[in-house]
């Protein structure tokens, strides 16, 4: 289907802007600096369309067409065949791979030479095709063939452009009903598995992951009790989009927030090359009241379902006057 002719987008941006900057409407004809000046006023005018300052949303709004659906798939243990050989000394706690395992995880169970001796080795440490155990081997391997199984998995990653939850998470049961799991701090949840178990999942936190600055912050959702089967969790949330590119020309929104989108570049642009807060600040503020009142009409259902409250009338009705339905302010 094709793309809305009134949605806003990479290139008509870059020209409204340069425009503005008196850089004129050809970006053929700028310079690397005004190339950059333009990209910056970009991604700031995007962040604040995103994210509006809480000073023009008091109200704290979320929009509604930031909020995708995200979904994680359990996993249980499984023994593997590596298709690979290991060789070892007696009397050692080293293995060595004939290459590297990249799903191979700490505390995964190896068991050693499967026909034969049957030795199980528990995985303390791996670096390449050197794995340390946690166990002195009672015989040697060479070149032997094994088989592994990763401990049972209790945190899952979360998407990258995971910003936050905002809505439910749940799973669907084996009698077709959804389950909520409920939300807990990351402490509690730690506390809960002092006490190992497995099952359908209760509760769930999220936490961030290690972060070492070659990636943006990263966040992983931890289960409580451990996954006994596979179980398909799903859940809204608040997304990070990217900033827009040639190849990627289309913001979050649609056409029926170009307009906004294009005031909030605007409006960068008067912060950063004007120094002043001017007309398009001004018109970017009352866009952003119009934009907010559309985005809920656009995410409140029409009608709330039927009305079984009777609290203001008889005990003792009849079926047809029972059926009462909310519509937006109105019961009928």
């Amino acid at each position: 289907m094709a793309e809305s002719t009134l949605s806003a987008q990479w290139s008509s941006l870059r020209e409204s802007v340069g425009r503005f900057l008196d850089y004129g409407t050809e970006p053929s004809n700028w310079s690397a600096q005004q190339e950059a000046d333009v990209e910056r006023i970009l991604v700031a005018g995007l962040r604040d369309f995103y994210f509006p300052p809480g000073n023009l949303n008091p109200g704290g709004h979320e929009w509604s067409f930031m909020e995708p659906t995200l979904t994680i798939t359990t996993v249980i243990p499984a023994e593997v065949t590596a298709g690979q050989t290991i060789t070892a000394t007696t009397g050692t706690s080293e293995l060595t791979l004939s290459a590297e395992l990249a799903d191979l995880l700490y505390n995964a169970s190896i068991t050693l030479d499967p026909t034969g001796n049957a030795e199980v080795v528990t995985v303390a440490a791996i670096d390449g095709v050197t794995v340390t155990i946690f166990e002195t081997l009672e015989n040697a391997y060479a070149a032997d063939a094994f088989n592994y199984t990763n401990p049972p998995q209790e945190d899952y990653d979360a998407p990258d452009n995971f910003g936050s939850i905002s809505g439910p998470l749940v799973f669907r049961r084996h009698d077709g009903m959804y389950h909520t799991i409920k939300g807990r701090g990351e402490g509690e949840i730690r506390s809960m598995r002092q006490q190992p178990t497995s099952g359908a999942p209760i509760y769930f936190a999220i936490r961030p992951r290690e972060f070492d600055g070659t990636t943006g912050q990263r966040f992983s959702f931890m289960l409580w009790p451990t996954p006994d089967i596979v179980y398909t969790l799903e859940a809204t949330y608040q997304v990070l989009p990217d900033a827009l590119t040639i190849a990627a020309p289309y913001p979050l929104g649609g056409a029926s927030f170009a307009n906004l989108l294009e005031l909030s570049c605007l409006r960068k642009a008067e912060h950063f090359f004007n120094d002043e807060v001017g007309v398009h600040s001004a018109e970017f503020e009352k866009a952003l009241v119009g934009a907010v009142l559309r985005d809920e009409r656009m995410s409140t259902p029409k009608c709330f379902g039927q009305n079984l409250d009777h609290s203001d009338g008889p005990r003792a009705v009849s079926i047809a006057q029972s059926k009462h339905y909310m519509n937006g302010d109105l019961l009928f």
